[in-house]
């Protein structure tokens, strides 16, 4: 079969089960409002949670580090690429995170991906959590360890299989979010702490949407849950809350040290570009000094979610600023997707198979702390509206 031929029966596949998705082109920055092909939408589907991205500090920081050093690192960090200010930035993570060092990758993709498989292989196992993203499954798949599951913030399944499989296997690494993408939930980061030192596990975290928005400093559910400490790997990104671009690993410097050496998405990738880095060095400033800011954003997403509920919509557990409205099937949710768009002008994407389970199919809401009450009391009754 030629590629072509190939292309086209999976093109047809995926028209045929509302699989396929087609690219809106944004105009616009991503704000609270955006601009599709000179339209304007209220938008409730970017991970800018506590509006940084468009900060003017954060813009002039980010204005000021190319001025200075140009627009890309120009090679590897472990060649001509390791600029000071990767390192500000790093020290600025390790204290927001409260660990020893930090090291920042070009995206959180990479950081899962170089992480995970520069500690473990074909002889170890990791355990993760059935709904974690898909640079944690990915990643767990590249590394060659044994892959087992357990159900979604289920402890005692946890522990069931740490007892049948972890004294089978070398290293064993425990894997989680903390907040979880597609759900709002947050795991037990404690039973998890308290069940890797009954079986002699690893463990690592991904806060990627946590950091900045939860616990008094901004550090994230670790911090929250008073276990930082504890804590083996604590990953982030810098392009949700902190509103730039990037991911990176906090721990102690014997770590970071190891990954430094070992990771091959981190060794054979340019390093973080200045831009990125100034503006988040910028933001993370200004999260830690203005707290309403996450403050606002927690209690606005308190009351959205009790308003939704209300509605008779199910938001399954969300605890968070991510609150899923779960419909079921594609294509009903994809109706009202579409139906928030053409006649509410919502911008409020359907969340299909492979990223949910078939049945789970979704509208995703990403809150931000720039939302005014307005706007939030726009979409209550505009859901309202459509499900009548």
């Amino acid at each position: 079969m030629q590629l072509k031929e190939f292309l086209q029966q999976q093109k047809e596949y995926l028209q045929k089960n509302n699989l396929w998705r087609s690219r809106r082109v944004v105009w616009s920055g991503s704000t609270t409002e955006i601009n599709l092909a000179g339209k304007k939408y209220l938008n409730f589907s970017s991970n800018n949670y506590l509006g940084l991205a468009n900060h003017p500090e954060v813009k002039q920081a980010a204005i000021a580090a190319v001025s200075e050093l140009g627009t890309g690192a120009g090679a590897s960090r472990l060649i001509s690429g390791n600029l000071l200010i990767q390192q500000v930035l790093e020290e600025k993570i390790a204290r927001l995170k409260n660990t020893e060092a930090a090291l920042v990758f070009p995206t959180g993709y990479q950081t899962n991906i170089g992480t995970i498989t520069a500690l473990v292989g074909s002889s170890d196992v990791i355990f993760i959590d059935e709904l974690n993203h898909a640079s944690i499954i990915d990643a767990a798949k590249l590394s060659r360890a044994k892959i087992i599951p357990y159900r979604h913030c289920d402890y005692s399944d946890l522990e069931k299989k740490l007892k049948l499989y972890q004294s089978r296997f070398g290293h064993s690494l425990i894997v989680t979010d903390s907040l979880f993408s597609m759900d709002g939930d947050i795991a037990d980061l404690k039973k998890i702490v308290w069940l890797a030192k009954k079986y002699d596990c690893w463990t690592m975290i991904d806060e990627a949407h946590a950091t900045g928005i939860f616990a008094k400093n901004g550090g994230g559910i670790a911090e929250e849950q008073n276990c930082t400490a504890e804590i083996d790997i604590l990953m982030g990104t810098l392009s949700k809350a902190i509103g730039s671009q990037g991911g990176f690993i906090a721990g102690q410097k014997s770590l970071i040290d190891f990954i430094y050496q070992k990771s091959r998405s981190f060794i054979y990738t340019t390093g973080l570009n200045p831009a990125s880095c100034g503006a988040a060095i910028k933001a993370i400033e200004i999260i830690e000094s203005e707290p309403d800011r996450r403050r606002k954003l927690l209690a606005n997403a308190e009351n959205l979610r009790k308003k939704i509920a209300g509605l008779g919509y199910s938001i399954g557990n969300s605890q968070s600023q991510i609150i899923p409205v779960i419909i079921g099937n594609r294509e009903p949710t994809i109706r009202i997707s579409e139906k928030l768009f053409f006649q509410k002008n919502i911008f409020l994407p359907a969340i299909r198979p492979p990223t949910v389970p078939t049945d789970r199919c979704r509208l995703r809401i990403s809150l931000s702390s720039e939302h005014t009450e307005q706007q939030i009391n726009y979409l209550v009754e505009s859901l309202k509206e459509i499900r009548e």
